[in-house]
């Protein structure tokens, strides 16, 4: 009976290993939101279970510059626990990186294959907005706990089940965060009458700086006027980061033709009239004190 049973014991646990686990594996990759400056941690399975258990202390590493603040990570969705438990700043092995630990306390989720599926996100210390340099840990090439400055930590990505702690973790994808040009109206018009400036021009996104070259070259500043015909190439900058190309804009700068109407007009002074009563063939009038330039006047300013 002891033996039929431990044959039992043996087949379920060869069964399960088979059907569940047995070539499945996850893939993580990290993306950044210019909107929000917040980093996604996402995992993409070859398999669909719609009920996957994962092991508390599964863990995902986030490697920084050495340049953000020596503080822990915002993690700000956080629907399993997951904290910055472990930092390791500028060591000797990478005096450039900072190394973050963000482990689990496990949960379970529901995978679909070659559907990412968002684990945490985070936030740089003290609201910096996006960094260059930001990816997860690289089992394969980042410092090992006994290398020099590391102080025994261990930061290699792990990410397991919760019945066998067989590790389901299978390497970074995308693991850089590359910034996307702004996006907008490739040819932009204005009346040349507005005199429009730079800070004028209009992208679905903020952070945008424009310059006068494709790449390089030198920013203009907000209140530098625009001029029809030229090129002005905006660059999405958030935080430190810069979008790896720019979007082209070409400017138009339409000249409004002069309003018609009677040279001279005259008017009861019984009347009280105002500026609104002056009268042109188009209408929607705007009168000024001045030629060019000079101060708009009011509808209701008494004519003199």
């Amino acid at each position: 009976m002891k033996i039929l049973k431990l044959r039992i014991i043996i087949l379920f646990t060869m069964l399960i290993s088979t059907t569940y686990f047995y070539g499945q594996n996850i893939e993580f990759t990290i993306k950044f939101d210019e909107a929000s400056c917040t980093y996604g941690v996402y995992a993409t399975p070859d398999f669909t279970n719609p009920a996957f258990i994962f092991a508390g202390g599964s863990q995902i590493s986030i490697v920084v510059p050495a340049s953000v603040d020596n503080t822990t990570l915002d993690i700000a969705t956080n629907t399993y626990g997951w904290a910055d438990s472990s930092q390791i700043y500028a060591p000797a092995a990478d005096t450039s990186s900072d190394f973050h630990g963000v482990s689990a306390n496990g949960g379970v989720v529901s995978f679909t294959t070659g559907v990412e599926l968002l684990l945490f996100s985070f936030e740089l210390p003290n609201s910096a907005c996006c960094a260059p340099g930001v990816r997860l840990f690289d089992n394969a090439t980042d410092p090992q706990s006994t290398d020099s400055g590391m102080g025994g930590g261990d930061f290699n990505n792990y990410f397991a089940d919760a019945l066998l702690f067989t590790d389901y973790y299978n390497g970074n994808y995308d693991n850089s965060i590359s910034i996307p040009a702004p996006t907008g109206d490739a040819a932009q018009a204005f009346c040349s009458i507005d005199s429009p400036t730079v800070s004028s021009l209009v992208t679905n996104e903020a952070d945008v700086v424009w310059y006068n070259q494709s790449s390089g070259g030198t920013a203009y500043a907000g209140t530098d006027n625009l001029v029809s015909g030229a090129v002005y190439y905006g660059a999405l900058e958030p935080g430190s980061c810069v979008s790896s190309s720019r979007l082209a804009v070409t400017v138009t700068l339409n000249t409004t033709a002069a309003p018609t109407g009677d040279a001279v007009q005259n008017f009861c002074s019984q009347d009280s009239p105002t500026v609104g009563d002056l009268v042109t063939v188009e209408g929607s009038t705007t009168w000024y004190n001045q030629a060019s330039g000079g101060t708009a006047y009011a509808g209701t300013d008494t004519l003199s």
